[in-house]
């Protein structure tokens, strides 16, 4: 019997990988949680050294199911093409200029309510504030800045407003809403 075959070694290394495995479904919880769960009882069942002879082989069996299904998954992942961002598109075919170009559009989307719903620099000012501050304010401008856009002039600016509401908000506020009631 060599080192490497010593049922001792042979379970502290099958204890360390599974820590490992562990440590890196953590980083999302959530989303793992029925792997970390796993893990845990192939954890519990190695580390209270478990002698019956049909339990070692059950073990054995789940153990080895575990990682072969992971790297499964794991050659799936890779064979696929990596989906991009529309920040990651920009930045790939425009370089530099998609930088400033994001940049733009990030501080046009953010001011955009504002510049609907009107008021003078105080009261811009103020709303801008409360904005940054209060969770959720910004549904509240986007509303109110859609009613101001109806109501008000019907220029670039509206069509603009329409466009980002629909492009951006309107999807925002749906998942919103299906998170506040999942039972996640």
């Amino acid at each position: 019997m060599s080192y490497r075959d010593d049922p001792d070694d042979i379970r502290e290394r099958k204890i360390e990988k599974l820590i490992k495995e562990r440590a890196m479904l953590c980083s999302y919880p959530i989303a793992n949680q029925s792997k970390i769960k796993l893990i845990d009882s192939l954890l519990d069942s190695l580390q209270n050294e478990t002698t019956d002879e049909e339990a070692c082989e059950s073990f054995e069996t789940e153990f080895e199911s575990y990682f072969s299904k992971n790297e499964q998954e794991q050659i799936e992942y890779s064979t696929e093409e990596p989906k991009l961002t529309f920040k990651e598109k920009i930045l790939n075919s425009l370089g530099a200029f998609g930088v400033v170009f994001l940049f733009i559009i990030r501080v046009i989307v953010a001011i955009l309510p504002f510049v609907m719903i009107g008021g003078n620099f105080f009261l811009t000012l103020i709303l801008i504030s409360i904005n940054s501050f209060v969770p959720f304010a910004s549904a509240v401008f986007w509303i109110w800045g859609l009613i101001s856009a109806i109501k008000g002039v019907q220029d670039v600016w509206a069509i603009i407003y329409y466009i980002a509401f629909v492009l951006i908000w309107i999807p925002f506020f749906i998942s919103t809403i299906v998170s506040m009631f999942s039972k996640e």
